[in-house]
């Protein structure tokens, strides 16, 4: 059969084809709303919405967000303060900020720690999401202090220059995981906020694929330094002239970005002090990377000045025991009163040099977010919280090492979760609660898991075995790979490439390539330059090695307990950390109420408005998204308990009790019956009905406050009047008295006249008679 799809014919097997409903066409905000849910219908959907810029589409309480590879509208300050708002969520299309507001919400109603989880693979736009809703967060919660919420933002861009580079599939990638947490007051106030880093590509600061590239921060400090700055740090005139940044593309200007690094820094509350330090480790592992060794029977480097010289400068070390240090390794004898040093070979040196650079890039990268944590922590922490989790995306390259075995083996593990907390659990409670429910089937990736972790015969487990043979290398481990799990379902091998093995992960078959795997997972560093940068006089380089100068102590007793307990946790390989990392990381989501975002890439080119149908849809299928409609079609998307929902809502009825017959009675006249159920012992409640019952909520508390008003209102007229007459009262009161006061006053000066009048009448008469008797006495 031939269709026409836009100007092109397709020949296609009819019976591929199938009938569709035409309301399964329409543009849905919301996935479960589809009435024919299949692949097709789900894709054509998602494709449309994206053609038109709508890049987010609702699966229940989950958001699938597609990259757009360009800025649009909907992520503007104007269409924020929608959300921000008191206009009710159906109204307003499927966003990002929904999906935080909502996870505020309920932290403030429930008071639960919530957990925002951002997957999808390298270049769908984690990173991006992840600072849309943190910023959201930082606006919607107002009352919070101007200072704290600017560090909270600022960041960003610290994180994104000293962990983010760009690889085949993302000119940002992130080359480590990193969950934000942020902590609010029971009013919703953010208080602080801490970060928590996991594990940091170390080996992108000495080596990258063609086409990729060192960390942005490199390149912001060569292309952004002015004329003093590049005196200061030793810098050279361009990324050319420096061997660990020559290697892949220049195409991404960040001229501005070295600006905006030195910016945030100082809206965090770095001191200068702290900045200079920073800086001059940064300039001291590109000319690290410089040096150059020569000879072939003793190792001599090559460029000491200006090179070395200017290195030593800026770490503030002794050159002479810089290049001891690179070109040779110090054992001690039986005793431990001798000493002598073995000249290192060629490969050896240079691999004493990158291990060297890798170990300050990690320990700087670890004191900044230590840093930040200490700038942004609250006097005391709160017990709720919002978590946003921007961990690296699922990669496939063509050349697979020990980092994508553990970024992959971490989207494993997210994912085994989000299977769990999705299927299992929600399916499981389903039944305890006595629900009428057919179990529906998803795809588990448990068997996945137990390959790479399980004890003894797990991979992980078996590299680290081989890590602690004295003799041990890649190609005998390859070898233990294949004779113990030759047989497991999900791993693969070929004995025409001896050194690849492949593991089939849910988002397709990775194979591995395992040359370099021992020695990126020992991640050892030689003690004669943890002891050389230990006694620095660069405070920051000095407290980056502290533990390793306390393992060099010349007190004797003490320096073979301590150094005992620095060779004890350097057998703690990497994977052991980064497995101990992503159990405590599960088990703190798993306290937390979660919300999902799955970010999907539309191309594998990065390119805008070139969506590629069966490379979405392939991510659709690998992430579960398909079964997850399935089951948020058929369940519930909210739930609580018979308690708990009466405390919240008894204000809408007055007659309602704590009972299951009271409160079905009550929910039958309210929803339709498709939309919630009552169990044993919670209520069940699909999406939109749980939005409905809030809104009735807000109308009865509005008439509480409204009547609270009138109370209020009519309390206050009556106080108004009392205060008045009252008043009234006192100043008739004072006008009596001061009309009698004045009464009596014009009394008594009425009194003092005629007393006056009176005497001055005696006067007259006692003069006349005087006169009189004078006259008399003459005659």
């Amino acid at each position: 059969m031939t269709i026409t799809v836009g100007e092109r014919e397709v020949v296609v097997n009819s019976v591929d084809l199938r009938a569709v409903d035409e309301a399964s066409l329409q543009l849905l905000d919301d996935l479960i709303k589809l009435d024919d849910l299949c692949e097709p219908t789900v894709l054509y959907n998602l494709l449309q919405r994206y053609k038109q810029n709508m890049i987010y589409t609702y699966v229940g309480p989950i958001i699938i967000s597609i990259n757009p590879f360009q800025k649009i509208a909907s992520c503007r300050n104007e269409v924020l303060e929608d959300y921000i708002g008191d206009v009710p969520p159906e109204q307003l299309p499927p966003h990002l900020y929904a999906l935080a507001k909502n996870a505020f919400e309920s932290l403030l109603r429930d008071g639960i720690p919530q957990a925002i989880i951002i997957s999808g693979e390298s270049g769908s736009g984690k990173t991006e999401a992840t600072k849309i809703m943190l910023k959201f967060l930082t606006v919607i919660s107002h009352n919070s202090g101007k200072e704290i919420a600017e560090a909270l933002l600022a960041t960003n861009p610290i994180l994104e220059a000293f962990g983010n580079a760009k690889t085949l599939k993302n000119n940002n990638s992130s080359r480590f995981g990193k969950l934000i947490k942020i902590n609010f007051s029971s009013t919703g106030i953010i208080e602080g906020a801490t970060i928590n880093s996991y594990l940091l590509e170390s080996t992108r600061v000495v080596y990258q694929a063609p086409e990729e590239r060192n960390y942005h921060i490199f390149y912001a400090l060569i292309n952004g330094a002015n004329e003093s700055m590049r005196k200061r740090y030793r810098l050279k005139g361009s990324t050319q002239d420096y061997h660990y940044l020559s290697h892949g593309s220049m195409s991404i200007p960040e001229s501005d970005d070295l600006h905006l690094v030195l910016n945030s820094f100082v809206k965090i509350g770095f001191s200068n002090e702290q900045i200079d330090q920073i800086l001059k480790l940064l300039s001291g592992i590109l000319l690290l990377g410089n040096i150059e060794f020569q000879g072939a029977e003793k190792v001599e480097i090559r460029n000491k000045v200006p090179t070395l010289d200017h290195l030593c400068e800026l770490l503030m070390v002794s050159s002479r025991s810089m290049e001891e240090a690179l070109i040779s390794k110090k054992f001690v004898g039986g005793g431990r009163t001798t000493s002598y040093s073995i000249p290192l070979t060629m490969e050896q040196a240079i691999e004493n040099r990158d291990a060297m650079a890798k170990s300050i890039y990690t320990r700087l990268f670890d004191y900044i977010i230590s840093q930040l944590n200490l700038k942004l922590s609250s006097k005391d922490p709160p017990n709720t919280w919002i978590s946003i989790l921007d961990i690296y995306g699922f990669e496939i390259f063509q050349k697979n090492s020990l980092e994508q075995f553990c970024i992959n083996y971490a989207n494993e593990k997210l994912h085994e979760q989000f299977n769990e907390n999705m299927f299992k659990v929600e399916q499981a409670e389903y039944s305890r609660e006595g629900i009428p429910w057919q179990t529906l089937s998803f795809t588990d990736n448990k068997e996945c898991i137990n390959l790479i972790e399980k004890p003894i015969t797990g991979i992980i487990s078996l590299l680290n075995e081989e890590c602690q043979i004295p003799q041990g290398s890649d190609s005998h481990f390859v070898r233990r790979l294949y004779e113990s799990l030759s047989k497991h379902p999900f791993f693969g091998y070929s004995l025409r490439t001896p050194n690849l093995f492949e593991v089939k992960h849910f988002a397709g078959t990775v194979p591995y390539d395992v040359d370099g795997f021992l020695n990126k997972n020992k991640n050892t560093l030689n003690a004669d330059i943890a002891k050389l940068l230990s006694a620095s006089s660069l405070p920051l380089i000095r407290e980056l090695f502290f533990t390793e100068e306390k393992g060099e102590s010349t007190d004797l007793p003490r320096k073979r307990v301590e150094r005992k307990k620095v060779e004890q946790s350097s057998k703690i390989s990497v994977c052991q950390s980064f497995r101990k990392d992503l159990e405590n990381l599960c088990s703190l989501l798993q306290t937390a109420n979660r919300h999902y975002v799955r970010c999907i890439k539309p191309n594998p080119h990065k390119e805008p408005n070139n969506p590629i149908p069966a490379y979405i849809l392939q991510q659709l299928l690998s992430n579960g998204v398909i079964e997850t409609i399935a089951l948020r079609k058929a369940g519930y998307s909210n739930k609580m308990s018979i308690e708990s929902f009466y405390h919240r809502y008894a204000i809408l009825n007055e007659q309602m009790e704590q009972t299951k017959e009271s409160i079905s009675e009550y929910l039958s006249q309210l929803l339709n019956d498709e939309e919630w159920v009552i169990g044993n012992t919670k209520i069940f409640f699909r999406s939109t009905a749980i939005q409905q019952l809030e809104d009735l909520r807000v109308v009865a508390f509005r008439k509480i406050i409204i009547n609270c008003q009138k109370f209020v209102r009519r309390f206050i007229s009556t106080q108004i009047f009392s205060e008045k007459r009252q008043r009234l009262n006192a100043i008739y009161c004072l006008q009596k008295y001061v009309r009698a006061l004045n009464a009596q006053l014009e009394l008594d000066k009425e009194k003092e006249r005629i007393e006056e009048e009176k005497r001055r009448e005696e006067e007259r008469l006692a003069e006349e008679r005087r006169i009189e008797e004078e006259r008399r006495r003459e005659e």
